[in-house]
């Protein structure tokens, strides 16, 4: 018996280690950066010229060639897509949707194109969509060895096909080329619902997928009777509930005059990537202008706090050289980072409670994940004093970053 336990013990010590070590960060040795796991130990070589996190294991990689960038795609320690124009990556259900801004769009078209990969890096369709949906929730999964996608290619066509997510196959189409394509998840994950209308065609059909112990057990496709003139219809009425909202007028406070008080802090802004790709995220601050009935900037023996006028309390103490406004992890929290001399600390603040998040750090530290890969795991980008970012450091004060 006693040797049963030491042998599930050691079982159970080898799982936490392996989920322990799960997580990666961006690394940067240089001038490029790679991915290395929270030790510092390197998993992928570095030779991009910037990495993003879209979360713990998954990647957006960056890499110059002479006045643009091509993205790349990593997961799970592997580069999926390499060297590509994609924007936007989001991995589901073993597939990854890959998708790009298109620079001109014509009156009524699409902003944008949409290719699905396999997790080998393989295309499963010969051709471009405008979106791409899987037919699918995570929580309650319809299928298992296969995975309903509907798309809307580039000339406003629906179809309905079913993807094999072993082999990465089409092994049926449903309907194609459909003007009109209505869904009905109302008894999903067991049943799903989709009315549609073939170009060229005046009758609306009804799909009906039912789905048993993962698999799918019948599908059935109907005409509906003034299918489409019921569905205009209601269209129409749907169109029409909406109207502007009326704006209520409302008496403004006048604050009265705090001495030593000022009613901006300075707001820690990132110019992102995905909208300008052509150049480095870069730290700029702006000014915040704050509710002078509600709190203040107060100056007291030369140092900076911040003051709740209407609680007659510092909710930040006055004793740092420099107070700058955050974006909070969560919705009733206030996040700050405090300056002392050349020394950086990123403080959140929850139910008036004050709790520093990170270590002290000689570069700016901006919160990028709070409970990353695990609860009190924080990954922040370190930038200098000019803006520019120079790597990542985490909660324990590690600096992801060697010459």
């Amino acid at each position: 018996m006693n040797n049963f336990l030491k042998i599930f013990s050691l079982f159970l010590f080898t799982i936490f280690n392996f989920c322990y070590s799960q997580i990666t960060v961006p690394y940067r040795v240089g001038d490029k950066f790679g991915i290395s796991d929270e030790n510092g130990n390197i998993v992928i070589k570095p030779g991009f010229d910037d990495i993003e996190i879209i979360e713990n294991g998954k990647f957006l990689a960056f890499t110059k060639y002479g006045d643009d960038y091509k993205k790349s795609y990593i997961s799970n320690s592997n580069v999926i897509l390499k060297d590509t124009d994609y924007d936007y990556f989001q991995e589901d259900f073993g597939f990854v949707r890959a998708e790009k801004q298109k620079h001109e769009v014509m009156f009524g078209e699409s902003g944008r194109l949409t290719d699905v990969y396999s997790l080998s890096g393989k295309n499963i369709f010969d051709k471009t969509f405008n979106y791409v949906v899987f037919v699918e929730k995570q929580e309650t999964p319809a299928l298992k060895k296969e995975i309903l996608m509907l798309t809307k290619d580039k000339k406003g066509y629906f179809s309905l096909v079913l993807v094999n997510k072993k082999t990465a196959l089409i092994v049926k189409t449903f309907f194609e080329n459909a003007i009109l394509a209505d869904t009905d998840y109302e008894k999903f994950p067991t049943q799903f619902g989709v009315k549609y209308v073939i170009a060229r065609e005046s009758e609306m059909r009804l799909l009906t997928i039912n789905f048993k112990d993962g698999k799918i057990l019948t599908s059935k496709s109907e005409i509906l009777e003034d299918g489409r003139k019921n569905y205009d219809a209601e269209r129409s009425s749907r169109s029409s509930m909406y109207s502007d909202a009326v704006k209520i007028p409302y008496e403004e406070e006048i604050p009265k005059e705090i001495p030593n008080t000022v009613n901006v802090i300075k707001e820690a802004q990132i110019h992102k990537r995905y909208w300008d790709p052509n150049t480095y995220g870069k730290l700029v601050f702006e000014d915040k202008k704050l509710t002078p009935e509600y709190s203040v900037m107060k100056k007291q023996n030369e140092k900076w706090g911040y003051f709740g006028v209407r609680s007659n309390t510092w909710i930040i103490p006055p004793i740092y050289d420099e107070i700058f406004y955050e974006n909070s992890s969560c919705v009733f929290c206030e996040a700050f980072v405090v300056r002392t001399g050349n020394k950086f600390q990123f403080l959140e603040k929850e139910n008036g409670k004050n709790d520093f998040l990170s270590p002290t750090f000689e570069l700016y530290p901006h919160l990028v994940r709070k409970n990353f890969g695990r609860d009190s795991f924080y990954l922040f980008k370190l930038y200098n004093a000019d803006g520019k970012f120079i790597c990542y450091g985490d909660s324990k004060g590690k600096v992801y970053y060697s010459k």
